[in-house]
């Protein structure tokens, strides 16, 4: 990326963009849709939207993806998808888990929120860690906020969304994730922009 377009970004999306040096490279934490896809695009990084309409009622787990590129959701105690085909843990207070069994993910995002076991939204903390150890802790006061993360170093392969703290019955819920993968070794060049810094069902109450 040149620095005239690096800066541009920076300056268009400040209050929406965090660079987080971590031990192996830098992360880019972005809390919009539109900059997310125009960071990850201008970085080589080409992004897929996946929503859960295909799934319902208990799960142990899913799975889904493009490509050569796939998914596998999963949490302690099983997953729900109900509401709006929206994807949450069956259980209170549990982790949602996203693996990716493929080396090329650098980016992922969605709309990450907590909801009561009626999947009526809880304003709160959720809790995000990625497979660096990276956590992101967000103030989330819809069910429409978004988070996004783009490494410039290592993979991502796996990311861990929760309540955090103490927040009895709250559910870690996505309505949908955005995952960003790099379809050639050439698109590396990224690392350059590491200097911007069943339906009727309801789950049980727990």
């Amino acid at each position: 990326m040149s620095t005239y377009a690096a800066t541009f970004v920076a300056s268009v999306f400040a209050a929406a963009v965090l660079a987080v040096e971590t031990s192996d490279a830098a992360l880019i934490v972005v809390n919009d849709h539109s900059a997310f896809g125009l960071i990850t695009g201008n970085s080589g990084i080409v992004t897929h939207d996946q929503d859960f309409s295909a799934y319902q009622g208990f799960l142990d787990s899913i799975s889904g993806g493009t490509g050569a590129t796939s998914w596998m959701a999963s949490a302690n105690g099983g997953l729900f998808v109900g509401g709006a085909s929206e994807l949450s843990t069956a259980a209170a207070d549990s982790a949602l888990l996203f693996t990716f069994d493929s080396p090329d993910v650098y980016a992922f995002g969605g709309n990450f929120y907590l909801t009561n076991h009626n999947f009526g939204f809880i304003s709160g903390l959720i809790q995000i860690e990625l497979t660096d150890g990276s956590m992101y802790v967000a103030n989330v006061t819809s069910s429409h906020a978004f988070s996004g993360f783009m490494s410039t170093g290592a993979a991502i392969s796996q990311v861990s969304i929760s309540p955090f703290g103490t927040q009895p019955g709250a559910y870690a819920t996505v309505s949908e994730i955005t995952i960003g993968v790099i379809p050639a070794p050439s698109s590396l060049a990224l690392l350059g922009f590491a200097a911007l810094g069943s339906s009727g069902r309801r789950r049980r109450a727990r």
